[in-house]
């Protein structure tokens, strides 16, 4: 299916695997668990190894990305102690790989930077423009931004060989947004899509944009002087729903089968393309030369042309989630293993911090939801063996700090001496030093948020605590203010070292949700491959679990 493209794992590897990372994690909690902006205010420097501290302090921001984040083996500036060498040494080898083989990008620790400049410079679809995929045609890329450019034209091609592998035709994209996934896989793949999207304004966008493209096209076709013969074309249906991971999928099919009309709730009706009308056939390359047939604004009242959903002996359906957050991204696994019509899944994970868990939290912790009841399954674990793993649990904390993107800090750390590149790396020391500040004047206030700060990383500290104690209601800098924040602020590198060592350790916790979830799917008796898809510079969240059932036997 995606050989070469993968490193498989049997389920016992993933087991030990999984376990090595419960025990690297709660080995080093005490650099998880901080919160750099309490740096000053609970000391944390002091809580690293001296002899770590030692070696750190020497390191310039660009070492620091070179040697602690890149894998870089050669250019120790001195001695290190074994154990912040085995530190990193278990930070590489403990991570699933990051980089797509075959891949420009990417050092021989398996994470690297871009090959050239801005956010696109190494990627090789970029290369004549940085904002315009080559491997897209024009129709695709219009109000779309590079990142998603790389990610709908990756992913879809990957969800056309599923579909062409498990012999269907109809794919469900859940979490659409403004359906660029969704009209690239319609519009340009020849694909039945079902768009689900749970913001109707969203909704609303795509219905907007399937329309521009559909008349571009058409007028396109026409300027070329193109007969009205045309292979038929299908708008993505789009639905206003929301994929509840505590419904049955019976519930799912009904979304995706029904076609209220007007007033039937607040899913407010489907709002369709008509399929009827076909336009000219597709370009090579398997992109639509052109198409009239038009989306409508409202919802129909007859049904759709043909079940998205069939019989459990049909060609059914290939589940897709483009960066489904928190989840939903679970609900798409069970939704696979549980519905007899869905026939593969690649499921794109994002936003680990707002998953749901079995652990215990108070009201105050961001992460704080109300009792969760008998029959709702949590987000994390799925499988029942990680489950039963001492240590297994992943703190609110940890799960936002995997959110961060390793490529994106490396990058900017090893372009350092770039001046915007430098004020972007001291938000981190400014904030911390403004901690100092907020908890003289009010020691309740510890880690109060403050709002965001136009043009922060560019301001001076006096000017940024100014607006940040503004904000909190808090007195301004006064004359006795100024010893300690120059002290705080002199240890900027410190910050930036204590950071660096917490966005090491982030892809692991990363990688044991990922392996949890492959591991859900063998219990479940189903193969499954997590494939690093995008380009960590561009998409940092960038791998893909993918999984399909061989045949109806399967479901």
């Amino acid at each position: 299916m995606i050989a070469g493209s993968h490193t498989q794992l049997t389920a016992r590897q993933q087991q030990q695997l999984a376990s090595h990372i419960v025990r690297m994690l709660g080995a080093h909690r005490h650099i998880l668990d901080a919160y750099i902006v309490e740096f000053f205010t609970e000391n944390h420097w002091e809580k690293l190894p001296a002899r770590w501290r030692e070696v750190l302090d020497q390191l310039t921001p660009a070492q620091l990305g070179s040697l602690l984040l890149c894998g870089e083996r050669r250019g120790l500036p001195s001695v290190w102690p074994l154990s912040l060498l085995a530190f990193r040494a278990a930070c590489s080898a403990l991570r699933l790989p990051r980089v797509p083989r075959g891949s420009v990008t990417g050092s021989a620790g398996g994470t690297g930077t871009a090959g050239g400049a801005g956010p696109t410079g190494g990627t090789p679809e970029f290369r004549q423009n940085p904002c315009q995929s080559a491997l897209l045609q024009h129709l695709y890329r219009v109000h779309v931004k590079p990142k998603k450019q790389h990610e709908i034209q990756r992913l879809g091609m990957l969800v056309r060989h599923l579909c062409d592998e498990v012999g269907c035709e109809e794919v469900v994209d859940v979490g659409s947004g403004q359906g660029h996934l969704s009209r690239f896989l319609g519009l340009g793949l020849g694909l039945g899509v079902t768009a689900v999207e749970a913001d109707p304004a969203l909704v609303s966008a795509a219905v907007r944009l399937d329309r521009q493209l559909l008349a571009t096209a058409a007028r396109k076709h026409g300027a070329a002087g193109g007969t009205g013969d045309a292979a038929p074309v299908r708008p993505p249906r789009h639905r206003v729903g929301r994929v509840d991971a505590t419904a049955s999928w019976q519930q799912f099919v009904a979304l995706l089968r029904d076609a209220p009309g007007p007033g039937s709730g607040d899913t407010g009706g489907p709002i369709c393309g008509d399929p009827e009308e076909g336009l000219p056939g597709r370009a090579d390359g398997g992109a639509a030369a052109a198409v009239t047939s038009v989306a409508t604004d409202g919802p129909i009242d007859r049904p759709i042309d043909a079940p998205v959903c069939g019989p459990a002996d049909g060609p059914g359906v290939v589940l897709t989630g483009l960066h489904a957050c928190g989840d939903l991204s679970a609900a798409l696994l069970r939704l696979f293993v549980r519905c007899p019509c869905v026939r593969a899944v690649t499921s794109v994970a994002c936003c680990y911090m707002k998953l749901s868990t079995c652990e215990q939290q108070q009201p105050g912790d961001p992460a704080w939801t109300p009792a969760r009841g008998d029959n709702q399954e949590p987000g994390y674990p799925m499988s029942s063996w990680l489950a039963a793993l001492p240590g297994h649990g992943l703190p609110y904390r940890w799960r936002e700090l995997a959110c961060h993107g390793l490529e994106d800090h490396a990058e900017r750390l090893t372009a350092a001496d770039d001046g915007a590149a430098a004020a972007a790396l001291r938000i981190h020391a400014h904030r911390a030093a403004l901690e100092i500040l907020i908890r003289d004047r009010r020691r309740d206030m510890a880690r109060a948020p403050v709002r965001p700060i136009k043009h922060a990383h560019r301001l001076e500290f006096s000017e940024y605590a100014a607006l940040g104690l503004a904000r909190l209601g808090l007195a301004p800098l006064g004359a006795g203010d100024g010893e300690r924040v120059r002290a705080a602020l002199g240890q900027r590198g410190r910050t930036l070292a204590f950071f660096t060592l917490a966005l090491a350790l982030a892809p692991l916790v990363e990688t044991l949700v990922l392996l949890d979830r492959a591991l859900y799917l063998h219990e479940q008796g189903f193969e499954s491959f997590l494939v690093p898809l995008f380009d960590p510079t561009l998409s940092p969240r960038n791998c893909v679990l993918v999984s399909l059932k061989r045949s109806p036997s399967d479901t």
